[in-house]
């Protein structure tokens, strides 16, 4: 059985397109270049401009030319910056400067114990929110920050709210220990949910080869965009 008229004229119509949106795609016309792949898509919606090496070139340039599966821009593609490794090393390393301060925690030997243990607890409040910094992640900055400042912050308040000193053994044991588990929550989340952005970058070209074949004939090469 061969094709029905309407197929026939489907298949016209869409070569007649093809060829619009070449010659305009020839003439730097993005405009009908545009509407000319508005209207392919209508007939296919299917049909992906950047399969075509001269209406690639068009629409790399115009981020407003319609492509199939609701792409807005041939130009630029979705990225996860995923640094959750980093923000876990971070932490690791501010840990091993408070338990390695901890270790060095001797009478005669106050000052060398305090520089590392103090180190890792800046560490742990503020080395992750750092790295999101250096990855422009503002948002899980302040996130990260707020986070990690809720256990030492209720930590000082237990102890501010009762005078306590170094005779307050049992307070000051369980204050350390709000603001280990406080910080300890908010690294896991951190690490989870914040250390990593969606961000849109220029896409990489790509080829690839391209075979078409219609009632007037095979077209074959090799399509690409960028």
């Amino acid at each position: 059985m061969g094709p029905t008229p309407e197929d026939s004229a489907r298949a016209a119509r869409r070569v007649e397109l093809e060829e619009t949106a070449r010659h305009a795609a020839g003439r730097d016309d993005c405009a009908a270049v545009g509407r000319a792949i508005a209207d392919l898509q209508r007939l296919d919606p299917s049909f992906d401009p950047r399969r075509d090496p001269a209406l690639a070139r068009c629409i790399a340039g115009s981020p407003g030319t319609p492509l199939p599966g609701g792409i807005d821009d041939a130009s630029t593609v979705e990225v996860v910056d995923d640094y959750r490794t980093q923000v876990l090393y971070a932490d690791l390393a501010s840990f091993g400067l408070v338990v390695t301060g901890l270790a060095l925690n001797q009478p005669d030997d106050s000052l060398v114990a305090a520089v590392p243990f103090w180190g890792g607890v800046a560490g742990l409040v503020f080395a992750a929110p750092i790295v999101h910094v250096a990855h422009d992640n503002s948002d899980a900055t302040a996130k990260s920050l707020g986070l990690r400042l809720i256990g030492p912050g209720f930590a000082y308040f237990m102890i501010q709210e009762d005078n306590c000193t170094d005779e307050c053994g049992g307070l000051l044991f369980a204050a350390v220990g709000v603001a280990a588990l406080g910080v300890t929550v908010a690294s896991l989340i951190d690490q989870k949910y914040l250390a990593r952005k969606i961000r849109r970058q220029p896409a990489t070209r790509a080829w690839q080869p391209m075979l078409r074949v219609d009632d007037h004939g095979a077209l074959a090469g090799i399509g690409g965009h960028w």
